[in-house]
């Protein structure tokens, strides 16, 4: 489905830092420090921070302060009790007027090409309640529909509350809406958890094993989203487009959630639990259940294969799985385990009753029979060459996908 609302980050895609004051400010304490190799510096450092452990373990003030200190590291200003004071002089002017101050000149023009595309435009920052301040002084707040400052709202990005409270301001629809921003687990790890479908900024190219679209520019934005022509697009791949901008998408727009919880029972990979999560980000899973010895988030080899799915996908970990798959067919949950016992059902020939309980377990020894006995079906997938089982990462996103394809076809209705 085409979008109709394109959110916008402001700082690192609309306003950047007035590195000449930051300069200026040092030098007043006694430190040189160019403002042109500060400006350098800065996305290096933004990707140095932008890794899962460090966002869902601090918010963005306690960035901030760290974000500085590796900025000045980086172009050899060792930190010291004179780059603390201007940092603290800094601090005191972003409060008062907001030190991201500084609009590129082609910034307004694009946000009327935008304009004329027939977008809703609205700003979503994580700010300090100076947004709509710094917008009006820079002439910028005209071209937006609304001003999501976190400050006021009580809550800042990855949380998807802050994409939800956007949505309301602005009376748009998640699979409507398209949010750009220059951090990826803050910004496009957020979004996707609200639903929304995201662009990352990535001006100095170094994200390049992320799994998201990305820009270097609001002009590759614009021919991205079909304005201005002329130039090659930056992608390598244009038709790397968020799936859910597409008209593809539309056959999806009722399904919210896929009412499917997923259990996994001594699962020893840890990469294949991170290829679960991104899996099922992909289908909109209600839950996955991590039982046993199965890992669990934060895990750096969870966070290698799931790239921020592990924000967007709810979770629980248990130690016992008959307790979680007992507690699910109290509440209706028909639950099946994915095994390749000659009493399985073919995958494609199972006719599910959701909501849907999918049950997998340890790569070589399977399910034990504690579990099996809980289960009301077994399903397995059909294997026509040599090997009996596929990966259970491969298998969980095969059955996953099939869920999906099963529960479309039933509208969005139960089944049975």
């Amino acid at each position: 489905m085409p979008i109709d609302t394109l959110f916008l980050d402001a700082g690192g895609v609309l306003v950047f830092p007035n590195w000449a004051r930051v300069s200026e400010v040092l030098a007043r304490h006694g430190v040189r420090a160019d403002a042109h190799a500060l400006a350098a510096a800065e996305p290096h450092v933004k990707r140095q921070i932008d890794v899962a452990d460090i966002i869902s373990t601090t918010d963005d003030k306690q960035r901030g302060w760290r974000y500085f200190d590796l900025i000045f590291e980086r172009i050899g200003v060792p930190s010291s009790d004179a780059t603390a004071a201007a940092v603290g002089e800094l601090y005191q002017y972003h409060q008062a007027l907001n030190l991201w101050e500084c609009v590129p000149e082609t910034v307004e023009a694009r946000l009327r090409d935008l304009r004329r595309l027939g977008l809703r435009l609205a700003v979503v920052s994580n700010a300090n309640g100076r947004l709509g301040v710094v917008f009006e002084r820079l002439g910028l707040a005209k071209y937006f529909d609304c001003l999501i400052d976190s400050f006021h709202e009580g809550v800042e990005k990855p949380d998807p509350r802050l994409f939800e409270i956007a949505l309301s301001r602005c009376g748009a629809r998640a699979e409507r809406t398209l949010h750009v921003g220059d951090l990826y687990h803050v910004d496009v790890v957020g979004a996707r958890a609200a639903g929304l479908s995201a662009v990352l900024f990535d001006a100095a190219d170094l994200y390049g094993d992320v799994d998201c679209p990305r820009v270097r520019s609001l002009e590759d934005l614009v021919r991205m989203l079909g304005g201005a022509g002329g130039g090659p697009a930056i992608q390598e791949k244009p038709e790397r487009v968020p799936y859910r901008v597409t008209d593809l998408a539309a056959s999806y727009d009722p399904i919210r959630t896929l009412p499917v919880a997923v259990v996994l029972d001594n699962v020893r990979s840890a990469y294949n639990v991170g290829a679960f999560f991104r899996t099922a980000d992909g289908v909109r899973a209600e839950k996955l259940y991590l039982c046993g010895f199965t890992a669990r988030p934060p895990h750096a080899m969870v966070a290698k294969t799931a790239l921020g799915a592990e924000a967007s996908v709810a979770w629980q970990g248990e130690s016992e799985a008959v307790e979680i798959i007992r507690a699910l067919t109290s509440r209706g949950y028909e639950i099946a385990a994915i095994e390749t016992s000659l009493q399985a059902v073919d995958l494609f020939e199972w006719r599910p009753a959701f909501p849907v309980c999918v049950v997998f377990g340890h790569e070589v020894d399977g399910l034990p029979p504690k579990i099996l006995d809980t289960c009301d079906a077994r399903i397995r997938i059909p294997m026509l060459g040599s090997k009996h089982s596929l990966n259970v990462a491969t298998a969980g996103g095969v059955v996953l996908y099939e869920l999906l394809r099963k529960y479309r076809l039933l509208g969005g209705r139960d089944g049975g």
